[in-house]
């Protein structure tokens, strides 16, 4: 059997920030040589896919970030036999969508150049509660609190404690969630979901090793990270970061043979060394990277907004 395309038209396109879904309905007429009974298979596929191709392809035949419709990907087919035609003229509609969004910025003052291209969303969350530590000391320390630090000799400071017995102190502690939605078919020779989850393998309970968006060097743990579906293609990968005034070290006072800590003459705790768990280093910011675009990404974050962002991130 063989069909002519009598006509095609964008019916509908709506474009999108974040927050929605950027969209193009495309209608097109197919006169077949042959009557067709869509009920009977694979007459509807074959009409379908005549029509449009499979579900899931582009709607550019070369998929890129460069143009608004250079991620779109079909997504819905309906078939419609037209009355009268005796089965061999067929109206059909397609939907093709994406999670990208098309973003147009004027060059920055920093010398940044302008752009145009797609971008997949990306979110930041802040929270900030402070954890309660059993203290011995306060400042100021002859030893301040560190990353991987377990000190063998008193950390210094001002005795705190009661004949042995520590204070509770509330230590300041700032969570940062950054979720961004990953394309598992962006690349097939370089990306899929297990890539993403990867990521957050070589992330999950590791110190910052470089700079990482508000954070120097050794100062933030990525705590833990998640890959879960959104649809299709498309998932929703998720960092979970901590800032902690002490890095995640607590105060432990040696103790004698009845397990009490050794005291002095003043009926204070003698010696008190920080204890931390020791963790590896990471260079975080190459979970940017899994974007198509890592350094606008990494400006997304670090802004919160697409909209004047100011220059990049260290």
């Amino acid at each position: 059997m063989a069909f002519t395309v009598t006509s095609t038209r964008m019916h509908q396109m709506s474009d999108s920030t974040m927050s929605g879904t950027p969209a193009v309905i495309l209608t097109k007429r197919l006169v077949s040589d042959t009557a067709l009974d869509l009920l009977v298979n694979p007459n509807y596929d074959t009409v379908a896919t005549a029509a449009f191709g499979n579900l899931h392809s582009s709607l550019y035949a070369t998929p890129t970030d460069a143009q608004r419709l250079g991620r779109h990907r079909l997504r819905n087919v309906q078939v419609q036999p037209v009355e009268g035609s005796d089965e061999k003229v067929f109206d059909c509609v397609a939907r093709y969508d994406t999670m990208y969004v098309w973003q147009k910025n004027a060059a920055i003052q920093d010398g940044t150049p302008a752009f145009a291209e797609l971008y997949l969303p990306l979110d930041v969350e802040f929270q900030s509660t402070p954890r309660q530590a059993l203290v011995y000391r306060s400042k100021s320390f002859t030893t301040n609190p560190a990353i991987n630090l377990n000190t063998t000799l008193d950390i210094g400071g001002t005795k705190v404690d009661t004949g042995g017995k520590p204070i509770v102190q509330e230590i300041r502690q700032q969570r940062v969630r950054i979720s961004f939605i990953y394309d598992a078919a962006r690349s097939a020779s370089a990306q899929s979901v297990y890539h993403a989850q990867g990521e957050v393998d070589g992330a999950a309970s590791t110190w910052n090793s470089a700079q990482f968006l508000w954070f120097p060097a050794n100062q933030v743990l990525c705590e833990s990270g998640s890959v879960a579906h959104v649809r299709d293609e498309f998932y929703r990968v998720t960092f979970n970061f901590l800032w902690d005034e002490w890095f995640l070290c607590e105060q432990i006072p040696n103790r004698d043979p009845y397990g009490l800590p050794t005291q002095d003459i003043d009926s204070k705790a003698k010696t008190v060394l920080w204890k931390s768990i020791n963790r590896s280093s990471y260079n975080v910011t190459s979970i940017f990277n899994q974007m198509g675009n890592a350094t606008l990404a990494k400006r997304l974050a670090y802004w919160g907004s697409i909209i004047n962002p100011g220059a990049n991130p260290p």
